[in-house]
């Protein structure tokens, strides 16, 4: 297509334009939950937050999970008007003329009253237990428990009741006489209050015209609504009677609820051709209706500000906040826009269609298809209120005019922004460069917009890549964003380079979005999820936000980012952020910009632009409620309370708990802890609505749960305290029997095993003393041998000396040798001695040996200082024998002229060492005399034997080593006993 045809089509399509309908932000009840009921006659919200539905096949209600569907079998299934009793019953009727009620999640019928309505049936349970019913001519009283029946109202023949509502202690109804001569119909609205009637309000009809008034009640007022065929009628009953509506050829033809909003003075009105806003200020419908193709069953608002618009054949809408409107702008997607000094938003999308969205909403938006190719960026001059629009061709759209003008064959680089500085200087950002322009043409006069080589001076700033241009309001410089960095300039705009790069840490900075005002300056957004606040070419605060926002746009101390899909409120003064997203309203796809202008959120998204008041408060402020719907023990349903105790096999734990919050749209979720078990909270989600708890053990515990909203709003925790007793083996009881039992057996087995370690300490008392005996005996056994031989020679010496008239030596040997005997006559009632006694022993024994052998016998005991003789004792006739053994058959045969016997005594390592060592002639050559001496001595199995005997009596074993000594020939030279006694301290005082 040639340029010129383009621009007759572009022109040619300027004044195609038709209205897009902006309406709040809503979604489908129906297609979250998978719900398919579509006729739906009426919705109640009950005090616990279940829903119920009234539809055209039956009674559904909803526990935010799962819908559990209601018929009664033998009537009609089409349910509507929903009441909730004191007792939290719910009641309806159907079309039939039955009344139902249900209790304990079943359906029920109360009274069928089908033979005494007159078109439709009328009740209240406000006064409960009693039930207010109007039937055809009277107004009755039937107590729910007795059903008995009380007649409070009756009317006059040709009279009959048409509407209604019981309030409090007051009944209010509507009377109609009909007058069959004039044709005409009176109605008379009354209340009733204590036996006594009151007229509220008084109207003749046409016959003919009248339709069946509605009344309803909204923000603590009742309204009546009726209907002829050219009018509609609304009047306010309370607090004031007073009309409110007259409207003649309304659209509007029957209302079948509604709700106001005090905070802007609306009465929303659900009707069969959408929700009108009535304002009750100016008492005027407005011309925006929502909804308006939809046949409206009832409207009303929860306690999150959520409003539900259930229908009569489209299912339940939900509008999360009526403030956030939307409206859909292309098919394709959403490339560029811009908004003008008006507050007009201009986009072009993929397919070159460029729209223009009025400030003033529900005004038409202005579309242009256009065939034009390579759309860029177009460009908006707020000094001349120009919008340039550069894609193979130029043009610029002059706002205040509504009209385009080509300005040639466009631009020839790519411009990623422009930023003007004066109605004369502009800077471009391309990818090539950054440049200033002068926009003053050859007969000095400024041009609209028009990058020409021709028509305007260039001055480069710095040939880098550009991709950012900030105006600093707040100080008349400029920012650019390089590749290599961001530069403030203090006088761009009088062609100065003059610039310095501001670091972020020492680093280049790499900003997604900029803004600027004159109060607060510049705010910057890195691409490292930083959050900065500059004055001129110095960061004066920081702050990680954990994201970067590749849009930013401001109001008051509020910055508005955007978070992949959602606008994050960032309050500057707390730091505090509000999320803005589909739960809020906000359409669930890609957002391309956002701005800000008279208070005013626009946010262009894929395809649709959405406003909201920027004032608006996104945080879901109402605390959500938590229930416990059920608790199994071991798999059986028991009924709810604060409090259980349970038997120690009643332990398998199994809660069910819920909330209602339909704001988040599933996105709420739980949380909860059993004290006695864990201190701290576990999270779920909202899909998980029970925790078991198997096996659990004996203990108090306290469960705690409670749901927190989407903004993280939490609820009252809820809690169910129990216990589980211990079973009866783990009792105070139990453990008291077994105690007693095992005393009573401890008791029992005590006294055997007394009597059993009395019976073995006796044995062992008289085996020690036999063995003592023994011990004794084997001693004295040992001495019996030793004694003879030994008496033997010693009389022998003293007979030598006495015949060698020797009387003296012959009377002190008899002397030393008595007191031997005495000696060992003593010690040998003991089984040990201490050292000294031994010692002083051998030194007698040795004595009265040298007397008998002569000057060519020597002997010497040699004892250690740090050894205590009167400390430690050792076994008797262990060191004597091998003594007497070394003098008999070591030295008595020795031919050498001194005879050496030498005795040491030591103490080393807890030990006692004892080393008997002689010069005689060795063991093997006294084997050889021994085996010829007929006369008895000391065999070294003997000894053996009693060191056998001493060593069964103790831990610690005594150690007997025989050495032979020889001299430097390897001849014989002498025999080394080596005794090592352990320790034993003779604990004698």
């Amino acid at each position: 297509m040639s340029i010129s045809k383009t621009y007759f089509l572009f022109i040619f399509l300027f004044f195609y334009s038709w209205g897009h309908t902006q309406e709040p932000s809503l979604y489908s009840f129906n297609e979250l939950y998978s719900f398919n009921e579509e006729k739906i006659y009426d919705i109640h919200h009950d005090k616990n937050g279940r829903l119920w539905i009234a539809t055209g096949s039956g009674l559904y209600y909803f526990d935010g999970k799962e819908f559990t569907h209601l018929v009664h079998p033998d009537y009609l299934k089409s349910y509507s008007e929903f009441q909730e009793d004191k007792e939290g019953r719910i009641w309806f009727l159907n079309f039939g003329g039955q009344l139902f009620y249900i209790e304990n999640d079943s359906l029920r019928l109360f009274e069928d009253y089908s033979d005494e309505m007159s078109g439709n049936l009328y009740y209240d349970v406000d006064l409960f237990p009693e039930i207010t019913v109007m039937l055809r001519n009277k107004i009755i009283q039937q107590n729910f428990y007795s059903n008995s029946t009380e007649t409070l109202y009756n009317l006059e023949k040709g009279s009959y009741f048409n509407f209604m509502l019981v309030h409090h202690d007051t009944i209010c109804f509507g009377e109609h006489s009909t007058f069959l001569k004039e044709k005409t119909r009176t109605y008379k609205m009354k209340q009733y209050f204590d036996g006594k009637e009151r007229l509220l309000l008084s109207k003749e009809y046409s016959m003919s015209n009248i339709l069946m008034p509605y009344f309803f009640e909204s923000d603590n007022k009742l309204y009546l609504s009726y209907f002829s065929t050219n009018k509609t009628y609304l009047f306010q009953i309370r607090p004031t009677i007073q009309t409110i509506l007259e409207l003649e050829h309304s659209s509007i033809n029957k209302i079948q609820s509604a709700f106001s909003r005090s905070e802007n003075n609306m009465l929303y009105l659900s009707s069969n051709k959408g929700i009108f806003i009535l304002n009750l200020k100016h008492k005027k419908i407005s011309e925006k209706k929502l909804l308006e193709h939809y046949n409206i069953s009832r409207i009303e608002k929860d306690k999150e500000g959520n409003v539900w618009i259930p229908t009569l054949s489209n299912g339940i809408f939900i509008i999360p906040n009526l403030e956030v409107k939307q409206t859909k702008l292309t098919e394709t997607e959403i490339k560029f826009s811009k908004i003008d000094n008006h507050g007009n938003i201009y986009t072009i999308d993929k397919q070159s269609q460029f729209t223009i969205i009025p400030k003033v909403a529900g005004k038409k938006i202005t579309q242009i298809d256009s065939e034009l190719e390579s759309i860029l960026p177009f460009i908006y001059n707020p000094y001349t209120d120009n919008i340039f629009i550069h894609m193979n061709a130029a043009f610029n759209y002059n706002i205040k005019e509504k009209r385009i003008t080509r300005r040639g064959q466009g631009v020839g680089d790519y411009y990623i922004e422009t930023l003007f500085e004066s109605p004369d200087h502009i800077v471009y950002s391309s990818s090539a460069y950054a440049r200033l322009s002068i926009l003053k043409n050859k007969r000095g006069k400024n041009r609209p917009f028009g990058p020409s080589k021709r028509s305007h001076l260039t001055f480069f700033l710095k040939n880098k890549r550009s991709r950012m241009l900030r105006k600093d309001y707040s100080t008349n410089g400029t920012y650019v964003q390089y590749v290599d960095g961001l530069f403030y300039y203090p006088y761009i705009i009088k062609s100065e380079k003059k610039s310095q790069e501001i670091l972020f840490e020492g680093k280049h900075l790499r900003l997604s979005d900029m803004i600027s005002d004159k109060k607060t300056g510049a705010w910057a957004s890195t691409q490292d999820g930083y959050l900065l606040r500059l004055k001129k070419d110095s960061i004066i605060r920081q702050e990680n936000i954990g994201f970067s926002s590749r849009k930013m746009a401001q109001w008051e101390n509020f910055l508005f980012l955007i978070k992949e899909n959602e606008v994050v409120k960032y309050d500057t003064l707390t730091r505090k952020e509000e999320r803005i997203n589909y739960l809020d309203g906000l359409v669930k796809e890609k957002i391309i910009d956002l701005y800000v202008f008279d208070d005013t959120l626009k946010i262009v998204s894929k395809k649709h632009i959405t406003t909201m008041p920027c004032s608006l408060n996104f945080t879901n402020q109402t605390i959500p409620k938590c229930f416990i719907e059920e608790l199994k023990v071991n798999g059986k349903t028991i009924p709810l309370k604060d409090s259980y105790t349970f038997e120690s096999h009643e332990n398998n734990i199994r809660i069910a708990y819920n909330a209602y919050i339909y704001r988040s749209q599933k996105t709420h979720s739980y949380q909860y802890r059993m004290q006695g078990f864990s201190k701290e909270w576990n999270i779920t989600p909202s899909s998980l609505t029970e925790i078991s708890f198997p096996n659990m053990q004996p203990g108090n515990y306290n469960f705690e749960i409670k749901t927190c909203n989407e903004d993280g709003v939490c609820s009252e925790i809820k809690t169910i305290s129990f216990s589980i007793a211990k079973p009866f083996h783990q009792t105070l009881l139990f453990f008291i029997l077994i105690i007693l039992l095992a005393i009573m057996l401890i008791s029992f087995v005590a006294s055997k095993i007394i009597q059993n370690i009395r019976h073995k300490a006796e044995l062992i008392n008289d085996k020690e003393s036999l063995e003592k005996e023994v011990f004794k005996s084997k001693v004295a056994a040992f001495r019996s041998q030793m004694n003879p031989h030994f008496v033997f020679n010693a009389l022998n010496t003293i007979q030598d000396f006495i015949l060698g008239n020797e009387k003296e030596i012959a009377s002190e040997y008899l002397s030393d040798f008595a007191d031997l005997i005495r000696k060992y006559l003593e010690q040998s009632k003991e089984g040990e001695i201490t050292l000294q006694e031994e010692i002083n022993t051998l030194q007698l024994y040795l004595k009265l040996e040298k007397m008998r052998f002569g000057d060519d016998f020597h002997f010497h005991i040699h004892r250690d200082e740090s050894l205590d003789p009167y400390a430690h004792d050792i076994p008797v006739m262990l060191v004597q024998p091998h003594v007497e053994n070394a003098i008999k058959h070591g030295l008595l045969h020795s031919l050498k002229e001194k005879k050496q016997l030498d005795i040491y005594f030591s103490l080393e390592k807890n030990n006692i060492y004892i080393i008997i060592k002689d010069n005689g002639i060795g063991r093997e050559a006294s084997l050889q005399l021994k085996e010829r001496d007929v006369h008895y001595s000391f065999a070294t199995s003997a000894i053996q034997e009693r060191i056998d005997l001493a060593n069964s009596n103790r831990e610690k074993k005594i150690v007997m080593e025989i050495k032979d000594i020889f001299n430097d020939n390897h001849e014989p030279f002498g025999t080394e006993v080596h005794l090592k006694f352990p320790i034993k301290n003779n604990n004698r005082s």
